[in-house]
């Protein structure tokens, strides 16, 4: 698929003013964009199942009531499109338990408009957006975290 292709993007965001300031952005620049929120996350599956989007950009923090978009990664995937991570933060553990849920990339809200916009259309060319020593450098932190819980946990069961 070519940047000039059209494609169906869909932005799950529980923030309005970014989520329909960055549509406008990507149909400016031709893309057929549409935005998504609650009330739920089994509203947020069904309205993107309906769109089949080629590509979802899923914030991680949706707030209440939605609460973390890594729960949403998995269902949203099963609706036929690619999951990228739109998010501010940059906790290492959390963005790789994104990865491990299936995301197949991250874009960091303080990136520039044509660091997404790039990203975007790497995403539906089906290029790998993350290289593999990132991939499984964020999935090592995440599971160094798990071993750590784990040995804590143990000790407290002693």
């Amino acid at each position: 698929m070519t940047a000039q292709t059209p494609f169906r993007l869909v932005i799950v965001d529980d923030h309005e003013l970014l989520a329909a300031t960055l549509s406008m952005a990507l149909r400016l620049s031709g893309l057929d964009v549409e935005t998504v929120a609650g009330p739920s996350t089994e509203a947020v599956v069904a309205t993107v199942r309906r769109r089949a989007p080629v590509l979802v950009l899923l914030d991680l923090d949706l707030g209440p009531p939605l609460g973390s978009g890594l729960d949403l990664i998995p269902p949203l995937i099963e609706c036929g499109g690619r999951v990228v991570m739109m998010t501010g933060v940059d906790d290492r553990v959390r963005l790789g338990a994104c990865v491990e849920a299936g995301a197949a990339g991250i874009v960091s809200k303080s990136s520039g408009f044509e660091s997404l916009l790039d990203t975007v259309h790497r995403a539906v060319d089906g290029e790998e957006l993350l290289t593999n020593r990132d991939r499984d450098s964020l999935l090592s932190d995440l599971r160094e975290q798990r071993r750590t819980l784990r040995g804590g946990l143990g000790a407290v069961a002693s």
